[in-house]
């Protein structure tokens, strides 16, 4: 059962004694991070409770109809653009109340249901409140807290693991990565499964950007309004977080005379220099800085002015600007 999802044992563990023991909830929510095979997931999960023995046997009508994509019991909601719109969720509400079509149940997916607007959302809580007894809801999201209260109560939360490495690996070469770059795409698949070569040259830029910044503001002590443009930039500066974070993690294992990991191994020299002039107490304080302010970036903070405090404040900045401060005052004396 689920074998077309790569990895997540523990889940689908959990689901498949759920089926066998037909404790199944009515209302799921699959909980993860983006690009893990949630929707996948899902799209098993409505194989195996409309499968004649299910068990997703793979060889039966409801399950040929299943992998086709033409089985009249699954509906699937998604966004239209960015959103999912009230139209939408009213439009597969009124379906609901009809009984299935050729299987025992009606499985409805709502797949980024993060996407789901005040309205949307109210008008599918109300199918949430009182559904049909031949209802499953499956809700696949990357942001549980986004949804609102009243879903989060009537569903049951299935969370899910990021991929291990080996996983993304072997998603990537059955999809005809060449095995190189596949172990590539999969150390930087920080957000979602990564499987293009411009993901890996966008990656090694900001890489770059980050240890250049960083050199910058050992060097003279801080350097402001340096990243002011890419604060700026909401698709750009995410995926720069990412790398930063990464890049002081390793910055902080390495200060420890722990081995750099891949993906950073090409910047090792450099990494390597920062450790002379940084210890690693102020690595340790400077990765968890980013972390702090990257769990904090749903309150939408000032960017530019994080990035100009870290590089007076982070590093051990503030102390040697203190101290040269005070041998200055020293000299006059």
């Amino acid at each position: 059962m689920f074998e077309s999802v790569f990895g997540h044992g523990r889940v689908k563990k959990v689901l498949g004694k759920m089926i066998e023991r037909d404790s199944l909830s009515r209302s799921m929510a699959f909980v993860g991070p983006d690009g893990i095979g949630k929707r996948m997931m899902a799209l098993e999960l409505a194989q195996a409770l409309l499968c004649a023995t299910r068990n997703q046997c793979g060889t039966c009508l409801h399950c040929q109809k299943c992998k086709k994509n033409l089985h009249p019991d699954i509906e699937i909601i998604e966004p239209d653009g960015l959103q999912i719109k009230v139209d939408q969720v009213r439009q597969v509400a009124e379906k609901l109340h009809f009984r299935p079509f050729e299987g025992a149940v009606r499985v409805l997916i709502v797949d980024r249901a993060d996407s789901l607007r005040d309205e949307a959302a109210n008008a599918f809580l109300k199918s949430l409140e009182e559904p049909p007894e031949y209802v499953h809801f499956v809700l696949v999201t990357s942001d549980w807290n986004s949804l609102l209260p009243t879903i989060r109560s009537r569903c049951q939360r299935i969370a899910f693991q990021g991929l291990r490495i080996d996983d993304k690996i072997q998603i990537l070469e059955s999809r005809g990565i060449e095995s190189d770059l596949a172990t590539r795409l999969a150390s930087i698949s920080l957000r979602r499964l990564e499987t293009d070569e411009e993901a890996w040259l966008l990656f090694e830029k900001h890489a770059d950007m980050v240890l250049s910044f960083m050199e910058r503001s050992a060097e003279e002590k801080g350097v402001p309004g340096q990243l002011a443009n890419l604060a700026r930039d909401k698709a750009e500066l995410p995926g720069f977080l990412d790398v930063m974070l990464l890049v002081l993690r390793e910055g902080a294992r390495v200060s420890y005379k722990m081995e750099l990991e891949p993906p950073l191994t090409g910047f090792g020299e450099r990494i390597q220099s920062l450790c002379q002039v940084v210890d690693a107490k102020h690595w340790r304080q400077a990765w968890e800085a980013c972390g702090s302010f990257c769990a904090k970036r749903r309150t939408n903070p000032n960017t530019a002015l994080w990035f100009d405090f870290f590089s007076t404040n982070e590093l051990g900045n503030l102390e040697g600007a203190k101290a040269e401060f005070k041998a200055r005052v020293q000299r006059g004396q």
